[in-house]
């Protein structure tokens, strides 16, 4: 009984452990492209869907610029001024959460893309239903570009 109970209580720790030590608030998607590939095929499916791409940002490449080492990170931003504008209309405090950004990472040959949840941006914003139904059209296009 002793080992059962140890072993629960070992299991919860464990496993509370793992939990945290993953972002909340944060979805990851694995990529099965190379890094290269897969930031371009990210690219590619922003300005094919006729969202603006604003800026993409090398970590890697600037973190060489100050003499330091980093694995392939890099951040696209982008999005839709419409569809941003109206959240902001509603709640100016949602610009914090805007433009969207879609991060690329590869660490030791696992490449995953992650980005904000959009449920989580909901409930930390107090959304109103209106704003839900875009936060929903805006899950589906994240899944939609993260999914190669």
């Amino acid at each position: 009984m002793r080992a059962i109970i140890f072993l629960f209580f070992f299991g919860t720790i464990f496993g509370l452990r793992n939990a945290v030590s993953q972002s909340i608030g944060v979805v990851s998607v694995p990529s099965s492209l190379s890094f290269s590939a897969t930031v371009k095929a990210v690219k590619s499916r922003i300005e094919k869907k006729g969202l603006n791409l604003f800026c993409v940002i090398d970590h890697r490449d600037n973190a060489r610029g100050a003499s330091l080492d980093l694995q392939p990170t890099v951040v696209i931003i982008f999005g839709n001024p419409k569809v941003g504008t109206l959240m902001m209309q509603e709640k100016e405090m949602f610009a914090i959460d805007l433009p969207q950004k879609l991060l690329v990472t590869d660490r030791n040959g696992k490449v995953q893309i992650s980005y904000n949840d959009p449920e989580y941006i909901s409930k930390r914003h107090r959304l109103s239903n209106r704003q839900r139904k875009i936060i929903e059209k805006i899950k589906n296009l994240l899944r939609s570009i993260s999914t190669l």
